[in-house]
């Protein structure tokens, strides 16, 4: 990783990984999402530690935008992972029916 020599270079390569992490949630690849939330989270550090002088206004509120879009994301995300439990207990539950008819069945 090469690290930007100016604040314009580190919010450029911000919206690069920013721009792949929406695209990787939309793909549902989880394993190379977690990998690009690290990465992200060291550009926005490295932003903040060599560049916190020059952030000015707009730049704030970029960066509110990609912090609303992480939280919509991760809402969405809590919401998937609700419906594949609720998904995964009643596929259970109906295993344990069949089961449950089958030795109903076997006892006769």
């Amino acid at each position: 990783m090469v690290n930007p020599k100016n604040k314009q270079h580190a919010i450029d390569d911000l919206l690069a990984i920013e721009a792949d992490i929406q695209k990787l949630a939309q793909q549902g690849s989880l394993a190379t999402l977690e990998h690009k939330l690290n990465a992200r989270q060291k550009k926005l550090e490295y932003l903040f530690e060599h560049f916190m002088a020059q952030i000015e206004q707009a730049d704030l509120t970029l960066l509110k935008e990609i912090q609303l879009k992480s939280q919509q994301m991760l809402q969405s995300m809590q919401e998937t992972k609700q419906e594949k439990t609720e998904e995964i207990i009643k596929y259970k539950n109906t295993g344990k029916r069949i089961r449950l008819y089958s030795d109903i069945a076997q006892q006769k």
